[in-house]
């Protein structure tokens, strides 16, 4: 699926959810260059389209991949989506592929169990 640094995401665990929103929102690629917004957040494709699921996600991974707060974005994006699902790209991956990390996490987890449930759930989809 794809590959974050485990050391990151133990790191973004440990922060609050607003410290995650102000660096993500401050660092991130995508806050930066807001004329490409919509490439950050296009349409989803239906789900039975695996071709336009597939060049969403290559473009997941194109755009994110050298994002110096990935692993924060992601952290926000699953604590933001126990509630619903969002849309879009966050942390280079698309709603379907955030969605099965969602759900692996309880709502006690400690920082280490978040970031655990995460690598191997990224892993495991590989």
């Amino acid at each position: 699926m794809t590959s974050i640094d485990a050391d990151r995401l133990m790191e973004a665990a440990k922060l609050s959810t607003p410290a995650l929103r102000e660096r993500t929102q401050r660092d991130g690629l995508c806050s930066k260059d807001r004329d490409r917004a919509d490439e950050w957040f296009p349409p989803q494709p239906p789900e039975t389209s695996s071709g336009a699921r597939a060049h969403y996600e290559h473009t997941a991974r194109a755009l994110c991949t050298p994002c110096p707060v990935r692993a924060e974005c992601l952290e926000f994006a699953l604590r933001q989506e126990a509630g619903q699902r969002a849309w879009g790209i966050w942390g280079g991956l698309a709603p379907w592929q955030r969605e099965p990390l969602v759900k692996a996490r309880r709502p006690h987890d400690t920082a280490h169990d978040l970031a655990s449930t995460t690598i191997r759930a990224l892993s495991q989809a590989a």
